[in-house]
């Protein structure tokens, strides 16, 4: 999934303000989490240190899809 794909996601759901992401692992801030993956992804590129970012994005993408369903 590219990274303007991504955008166009999360840019058209609603965001919860809270996500539970595993036993102990809560983003207390999706929007601002949303928003700072993306911009760093901007930022570096296809450097490594952008799939972690990626990886997160997808990750939070695919519980929110999971919630809905």
């Amino acid at each position: 999934m590219a990274l303007d794909e991504l955008h166009a996601f999360f840019s058209s759901v609603i965001l919860p303000d809270t996500i539970f992401v595993s036993e102990g692992v809560k983003i207390i801030n999706v929007p601002d989490f949303i928003q700072g993956h993306l911009q760093a992804l901007k930022a570096v590129g296809e450097e490594p240190v952008a799939a972690v970012f990626y990886e997160r994005l997808v990750m939070i993408k695919d519980l929110l899809i999971n919630q809905v369903a």
